[in-house]
């Protein structure tokens, strides 16, 4: 593991976003934006060890998403649209349960009734699967798993 100049933070050197060469060195970096702070001053953050910071904000990829992202709001957002997706899948499950009843939908019902339970199913799994990928976006953005 090799640390990012810029931030501080722990890069695994063979999942570093970017490197730069200084004076016959290799340097990691966790986010395009310490690369850049890195090759603009490269003698400021060489010997800082990682703790260089500018205006009282850490040059660092995932701390300024994290500041404009508004923390955890997103994450609580992701859930509740996901749960949202759950109840649209059981509705249009329900739906489904009801169309296989033989004789309980009358015939001329039928074109609305699976309209009724399609629209929910196929909003559901929309919904679950954005929420599915967002949660991946995130866990790779923060180095989580």
């Amino acid at each position: 593991m090799a640390k990012d100049p810029v931030c501080g933070m722990q890069v695994d050197e063979k999942m570093a976003v970017a490197t730069s060469v200084y004076q016959g060195q290799t340097y990691y970096f966790c986010a395009n934006a310490c690369k850049r702070a890195f090759d603009r001053e490269p003698a400021k953050y060489r010997d800082r060890g990682g703790d260089a910071r500018e205006g009282g904000r850490v040059l660092h990829g995932k701390a300024s998403r994290q500041k404009t992202m508004g923390g955890r709001w997103p994450k609580i957002l992701v859930g509740v649209v996901t749960l949202g997706g759950i109840l649209l899948l059981v509705w249009g499950i329900v739906g489904l349960r009801e169309l296989m009843d033989v004789g309980k939908v009358p015939p001329e019902m039928l074109g609305r009734r699976i309209g009724y339970t399609a629209v929910p199913l196929a909003f559901g799994l929309g919904i679950i699967v954005w929420s599915l990928a967002a949660g991946l976006a995130w866990a790779r953005g923060s180095g989580q798993t």
